[in-house]
């Protein structure tokens, strides 16, 4: 006699030759190689806002806001208020309207919004939305710079560039984590590889987000945000229309590169962006005009080429010739830059030599994976190769204090300036200088 089956029994075997034949068509799919979603088709515009990107502004009163959508949206606006402990009432919040501008990529037609939210109080923690009044962003916060902090603190980043979404984005965390009260978030330019490849832009966003969407940026353009008109003269080169379409950074530069070259106040620092993409000699012009009017205690310039390059492949003479005397003449004590995908710090250094009182200390960095040759220059102390980084840097009236450190979050620089009543400054470096320079990697370009 054969085994007595339960009515649990019965059941389960049922259910089990039931759906067996039912998976056999599925077998084949699990040996099949996966497909990846196009870039084209993750990165495309949809009603839903996309792309939430805060901007510095000129006056600490106004925070610029942009964001992306599909071009069926015709009614774009952020919606504000002040930051509540609890639930948000959308019906206290101020709504203020949005400039629009199409864009037509290889992504299809998409619309660039910018609102500027006015009136707000230093110091102040603030929600806001971005939407069409049916399809909204999730809340998001930001804080107005304080008119007088005892201290604050903002980031600096190198080149991003490439395999954003892949290895960007650690980085972008590590610093986001560890910063999180970051006054704004500087970069030097290179920030996709290709700047009219609209897809790599979403790539850019997507890693960097949501840090764009409360913490305010600023950004130098470089050699890669710009695209190449004609393939058959790379040497000619127009920085790519949706720098300005995306970015709403300060317009008070110079005629012709407005939004690429520009300058902000926040406490006692004077912030600079300069584009050496472009001419150099009108830039400093305007400089010389700014800086004559600075009464900030200290000046920060960034930009993308450096003047005392780690590679002697990318070293410019004529640049160093142009921007080293016109920063030892007006005494300008930071300069951040990149391009050369390696981390070098000089001294003080104040025409064109060690200085001890006075002078400029220049640093680039890297963020992105694209790593290069590292050759010191006579005036560089602390250096690292096939390493991506960040910066933090902390402001005080009497003292600027950079924290160099790698995407594991270790410190590999830790320095700090501090100027007397007098003017005179000193360079005191927390440790001996680190060189970190394994085997080369990468091809210069």
């Amino acid at each position: 006699m054969g085994p007595m089956l339960t009515r649990r029994g019965v059941l389960a075997s049922f259910a089990v030759s039931s759906v067996l034949p039912s998976l056999l068509p599925l077998r084949g799919m699990w040996n099949r190689a996966p497909k990846r979603m196009a870039l084209e088709d993750r990165h495309r515009a949809t009603l839903q806002p996309d792309r939430i990107c805060l901007t510095v502004s000129e006056d600490p009163a106004i925070q610029p806001v942009t964001w992306r959508t599909s071009t069926e949206v015709d009614t774009p606006v952020v919606q504000v208020v002040e930051a509540p402990r609890g639930p948000i009432d959308p019906k206290s919040a101020q709504e203020w309207k949005a400039a629009t501008v199409a864009v037509e990529s290889a992504l299809g037609a998409s619309l660039r919004h910018t609102a500027r939210i006015g009136g707000l109080t230093p110091g102040r923690l603030y929600a806001y939305r971005v939407g069409d009044g049916e399809n909204w962003s999730e809340w998001a916060t930001f804080r107005t710079p304080e008119s007088q902090p005892k201290e604050y603190r903002f980031v600096y980043l190198g080149d991003s560039q490439n395999d954003i979404l892949g290895q960007v984005t650690r980085v972008a965390r590590a610093a986001m984590l560890d910063c999180p009260d970051a006054a704004f978030v500087a970069h030097g330019g290179d920030l996709v590889e290709r700047g009219d490849r609209d897809d790599l832009w979403g790539e850019w966003f997507e890693a960097y987000q949501p840090w764009t969407r409360q913490t305010a940026l600023c950004a130098t353009p470089g050699n890669h945000d710009y695209r190449i008109p004609d393939p058959n003269n790379r040497d000619v080169r127009v920085l790519a229309e949706i720098w300005n379409q995306q970015f709403d950074f300060p317009k008070n530069g110079p005629e012709g590169l407005k939004g690429s070259v520009y300058f902000f106040d926040r406490p006692w620092v004077r912030f600079v962006s300069l584009n050496t993409m472009e001419p150099l000699e009108p830039q400093l012009r305007w400089l010389e005009r700014v800086l004559a009017g600075n009464t900030q205690r200290w000046t920060i310039v960034m930009f993308h080429h450096p003047v005392y390059s780690s590679g002697n492949e990318r070293d410019s003479s004529s640049r160093r010739g142009i921007l080293e005397p016109f920063f030892s003449r007006h005494n300008v004590d930071l300069v951040l830059q990149g391009h050369d995908h390696t981390y070098a710090r000089t001294g003080l250094v104040r025409n064109d030599r060690p200085a001890k009182d006075q002078g400029t200390v220049y640093l680039n960095s890297v963020t992105g994976p694209k790593q290069y040759r590292l050759t010191p220059a006579p005036l560089h102390r602390s250096l690292a190769a096939q390493t991506q980084l960040y910066q933090i840097v902390t402001v005080t009236a009497d003292s600027l204090r950079v924290v160099a450190k790698t995407a594991l979050g270790e410190v590999h620089d830790d320095f700090t300036l501090r100027k007397g009543r007098d003017g005179s400054k000193r360079l005191v470096e927390a440790f001996r200088p680190k060189v970190y320079n394994p085997a080369p990697a990468g091809t210069p370009s």
